[in-house]
């Protein structure tokens, strides 16, 4: 489920079912994992979209989130960086969500399998017209 509200949830943020996949040293507020956790209780993340706590998955390295997503068979994943979505070559579809990069811009070249989205709205949309099963198999990275 993906939530299309205007309050910024956490990088890598994936869907259906599991929740981010985070390294411990979490840019997210500046905090450990349990203040991350606690963090995402207070503004009501696993209410808001149904996805338990034991489906977050930590990581030490974001070359690490590459083999969570083999394990677990994530069809979707959204991150703010296009070197984690170039790792992710057993996910279908990877997206990259512009919206929230501050003073930073946008890559100049984006791969032709990435979807780029700048908005919440725009991100929820993309990933429902592509429900998971949508496609086979990944495509290859060029």
């Amino acid at each position: 489920m993906v939530q299309t509200g205007k309050q910024r949830l956490p990088r890598g943020r994936r869907v259906p079912g599991h929740g981010p996949v985070h390294r411990n040293d979490s840019p997210v507020l500046g905090l450990d994992v349990g203040g991350v956790i606690a963090w995402l209780h207070h503004h009501k993340f696993f209410h808001r979209t149904g996805i338990p706590t034991e489906n977050l998955h930590f990581v030490r390295d974001r070359a690490d989130k590459a083999p969570v997503c083999a394990r677990l068979r994530i069809t979707h994943f959204v991150d703010d960086r296009l070197d984690i979505l170039r790792r992710l070559t057993t996910v279908g579809h990877r997206y990259l969500f512009v919206g929230g990069l501050g003073d930073e811009t946008a890559p100049s070249e984006i791969p032709p399998w990435v979807t780029v989205a700048e908005t919440w709205a725009e991100l929820a949309d993309a990933i429902q017209s592509r429900p998971p099963g949508a496609l086979d198999k990944p495509p290859r990275d060029t």
